[in-house]
């Protein structure tokens, strides 16, 4: 068993962050404006060109096996292989 308490939203509202710590109040910066979508775009980017060079890279390996499969069963006639029968 778990007897340690669970960190979900209904805990949330328990935590005490105590007080503010002064030297650490003139440190903070709001982003300049469209930082956010300039980095949102950015990474929309590269994951467009991850996606496209995964398709590129799968996809020519599945048109190959099924051309592969194309040229077996046209050698083959359309039979299944044989299987041995072990005697």
């Amino acid at each position: 068993m778990n007897d340690r308490p669970s960190r979900g939203d209904e805990d949330a509202a328990e935590i005490d962050p105590g007080p503010p710590i002064v030297q650490l109040a003139g440190l903070t910066e709001e982003a300049r404006p469209g930082f956010v979508d300039r980095a949102i775009r950015a990474i929309e980017r590269k994951v467009l060109v991850v996606e496209t060079i995964g398709f590129s890279w799968f996809g020519v390996g599945t048109l190959l096996r099924e051309y592969w499969n194309i040229i077996t069963h046209i050698i083959t006639g359309g039979k299944p292989p044989a299987k041995e029968d072990p005697e």
